[in-house]
This record gives C-alpha cells, structure tokens and sequence, in this order.
C-alpha cells in the first residue's frame, strides 16, 4: 500500500502531518505567545471543539465501514467529516472510497486536489500517481449545442454543466439525464428539452442538443361571441301561434270586460230611474210609478244579471289568454310551472282560490 493509502486509514483530522500535539515548533512557543492565543481562542474553542470532535468521530466510523466493505455508507460519513473540518487525510480516504464505489471522475477529481493541496511534496506526488491510474478508467461528455444560444441552461442529472465547454468533461459512469431549456431570470422561455443516457467506464458521450425555439409571447385571448342554444323552426312556430292564441283571447276577454261594465252601467241607470219614479223611497212608491217602477227594477236585475255574467266570461278569458302566453314553448327551454292555491283573504275569513304561475314568460 501506498503512503497515501496509509494516510487514508490511520489518520483523521487533526492527526496528520504533523498538526497534532507535539508537532514542529511547539516547544519553541513562549509562554507568553501562548497565552495570548489562549486567550484569543477562548470564545471559539467551544463550537470548533463541538465541530472537530463530530468530524473525528465520523472519520473513524466511515474507516471502520469501508473496512467493513460497507462502501456507500463509508463514502457519506467521510463527505460528512470533510464538510465539518478541511482535512487533506479525510479527503484521500473519500477519494480511495469513491473508487471503490465506481464513482471513478469524483475520485480523480479528489485525488487531483490532493495533488495541489497536500502539505508535503511526497503526499503531492502519490495524490498525482492515483489520479494517473484513473485516467484510463475516466468516462467523458462533450456537448454539441445546435445554434448559438446564451441563454441556455444545461443541467446532467439536476446540477447544472457549462454549455460551452470545448474539452470532454470526465463524469461518474452510469445514467445520465440531461435537459436544456432557455431561461430568462428565472423564467423559462422555450420548452425543455431531456433525454436519457448511459455511460460506462473509458467512454466518450456526445451529447447534441437541438435549437430550442423562444416560445411566442401568449396574445391577448380572441373573444368568442357567445350564442344561446339552438331554437327548431318548429318550436318558433308553436311559440307564436300560442302568442297570437293568447292575443286573441285577450282581446275577446277585453271586449267582454266593455260590455259587462256597459251592463252594469245600465243596471245602476235603470235602478236609478225606479228610485225616481217612487220618489227615491221603492219600497214606498206611490200606486201611480209603482208598476213603472217595477219594471225599472226588473231592467236593471236583468242588465245586472248579464253584466255579472259577461264580466265573469271576460275574467275566465283573461285567465286562459295569460295561461296559453305564459305555457307557449320557451325559446331557452325553461319549463313554465302551473300550481292551484287555496287559502283565505285577510282576515275576514272569506276562502279564495288561484292558480301560480312560475318560470319563463
């Protein structure tokens, strides 16, 4: 096993390269360096203690897992030590974990930082020689946009990727779903494109993404003039003969209404006249206008008799003609409703009887 390899599994943050306790330089500190440093860090040991003790302990747990052959597990607690404490131990041994797992660009990358990073030129040097091994090893994807278009967005499997990038880019082996829409801020201007692929080790995937067209600004919307249901000629005819009907009848109910209140008009002459005859008292008329005056009276019952009559013919007509208005087929089909009521007026007892008429008119 490499050096590297050794740094990996035996030392953790705060344990290698000679950053621990005793490390270069630490006796030739003064004692009062030291206690000005003391004093500074007072107020922050307590939450980067908290920090450094939590990343140890997950450095040592994921250790323990990828010895484990518990690779995936491994891989999340040592992401998780490094996002706590930079540490260049914790960082091989999540690139040594990655390569196992397959994720062959997530550990080149890794090993390339330590090739940069690592704090002695022989750790820098077996950091380079891993990243050299994978090489071979390294699937890549270049992007072939089909027109120029700034306002593109790329993203492979939801992190978004460089659309003018002019190299492949190594990625981890396996699927890949791409998409690409226009965006202007945050608003989407065209429709989005996706597509599916797989990529294995040692691979190169040319992904070609077509011209995607600015969607068209929505117009404002065209007003659509709005008809009522369709009438049959057939029920336009029943409608208006039902109307003529009713006119009719009303008519013939107003004509009877004039004749009725002519007879009753001669009726009240006529009693009138009687009442003259016996000097306004009939029940006491003199025996010279009493047979005159019992004639009168006769008339006038009569003409009432017959303006009672016609008036009542004339009300019933009335009622038909509003009935045959209010029942003619309705141009929008809503039904006419037709109810008797019985009840009483006001309060003196007296019954009456009706009829409800509900619906279109």
């Amino acid at each position: 096993m490499m050096r590297i390899d050794r740094l990996q599994v035996d030392r953790g943050p705060g344990r290698e390269l000679g950053r621990g306790p005793g490390g270069p330089g630490a006796l030739g500190r003064g004692l009062g360096l030291a206690l000005v440093l003391a004093a500074i860090a007072a107020t922050a040991a307590p939450a980067r203690a908290d920090s450094h003790t939590e990343a140890v302990v997950l450095f040592d747990q994921g250790i323990k897992d990828l010895r484990a052959g518990r690779i995936d597990k491994a891989c999340n607690e040592l992401q998780s030590s490094l996002e706590l404490v930079k540490d260049s131990g914790t960082k091989g041994a999540l690139a040594r974990c990655n390569g196992l797992a397959g994720r062959v660009a997530t550990a080149w990358i890794l090993w390339r930082e330590l090739a940069d990073t690592a704090p002695k030129p022989d750790l820098r040097s077996d950091a380079a020689a891993q990243a050299a091994k994978l090489e071979a090893r390294l699937p890549r994807y270049t992007l072939k946009i089909a027109a120029p278009m700034d306002d593109l967005v790329v993203e492979i499997n939801g992190r978004g990727v460089a659309s003018n990038m002019l190299v492949p880019v190594p990625i981890d082996p396996g699927k890949l779903t791409v998409t690409a829409v226009r965006r202007n801020g945050d608003r989407d201007i065209s429709q989005l494109w996706s597509h599916e692929y797989a990529i294995a080790e040692g691979q190169t995937l040319a992904i070609e993404i077509p011209k995607l067209a600015v969607a068209a600004k929505p117009g404002p919307a065209a007003v659509v003039p709005v008809h009522g249901p369709e009438v049959s000629s057939d029920v336009e005819q029943r409608r208006h003969r039902r109307h003529v009907l009713a006119a009719v009848l009303g008519a013939v109910a107003i004509g009877a209404g004039g004749v009725s209140g002519y007879f009753g008009y001669d009726a009240s002459s006529k009693y009138s006249d009687a009442k003259t005859s016996c000097n306004g008292m009939i029940t006491q008329c003199p025996g010279a206008g009493l047979r005159l005056s019992a004639q009168q009276v006769a008339d006038a019952r009569s003409s009432a008799n017959v303006s009672t009559g016609v008036g009542i013919g004339a009300g019933a007509l009335a009622l038909v003609a509003i009935i045959v208005w209010a029942t003619a087929p309705s141009l929008e089909q809503k039904p006419v409703a037709i109810a008797p009521t019985v009840g009483t007026a006001g309060t003196t007892g007296i019954g009456s009887v009706g009829i409800v008429l509900g619906g279109a008119f």
